[in-house]
């Protein structure tokens, strides 16, 4: 059940297509779950994402996402929808990668131009990243503040890195130009098992070491 849901929330047309059904049958719908969570209580911790979808469907389907960005909440990833990703990734021997992005200068922008201006910013390097990372298993997580998370099935580290190319190029050509720091962290057929919560981990250190370098040039 975790893997089948995993894959729907991860694939957009299908979640909007799945969650229309729901919201359709909101009541009922709440009513079974409630039910089914009351009566089999370990479920909480077995299927975590069946709480996420009874909270959703009590106040809205826009707690999918970030309201701001309108990007996946991060709250999907805490309670594990996507794992199923990276394990058929690991069934198919398939590569997958994490890519954590990062603003740069990012503190400077809301200070000297205000929120508004902040806001701004992320709401446009969130639109550049869903461009690029279109494919329909393709996830794109509000991750903090300024930091976004991207986990790209079937996507090596070639391939991740070729992605965020055309993010940088992209976000340079705007006005004003804008830059960003990333890490990637990547799993290919024949490494160890790892989560996604190592993975973004060390994609996180990875992007600190970049953004470090750059300070230092």
């Amino acid at each position: 059940m975790q893997e089948a849901l995993g894959k729907v929330l991860a694939d957009s047309k299908l979640f909007k297509e799945v969650l229309t059904v729901f919201l359709q049958k909101r009541n009922q719908v709440i009513e079974a779950l409630s039910a089914l969570l009351e009566q089999e209580p370990q479920l909480r911790e077995e299927e975590p994402m069946l709480e996420v979808l009874l909270y959703a469907l009590q106040h809205g389907d826009d707690l999918f996402n970030d309201p701001l960005t309108e990007v996946r909440d991060r709250r999907l990833l805490k309670a594990g929808v996507y794992r199923g990703l990276l394990a058929e990734a690991q069934r198919d021997n398939a590569p997958l990668s994490a890519v954590i992005v990062d603003i740069n200068d990012f503190k400077v922008t809301n200070d000297v131009f205000g929120h508004t201006a902040g806001d701004r910013t992320l709401k446009e390097v969130a639109s550049i990243l869903s461009r690029e990372a279109r494919r329909g298993t393709d996830v794109v997580i509000r991750y903090g503040g300024d930091e976004f998370l991207l986990i790209l099935p079937h996507t090596d580290r070639k391939g991740a890195s070729a992605l965020m190319e055309r993010v940088t190029q992209a976000l340079g050509a705007l006005v004003p130009k804008l830059s960003v720091s990333f890490g990637i962290s990547s799993w290919v057929p024949g490494s160890e098992p790892i989560g996604l919560t190592e993975m973004a981990g060390e994609a996180d250190e990875a992007m600190y070491v970049q953004k470090r370098v750059k300070s230092a040039s």
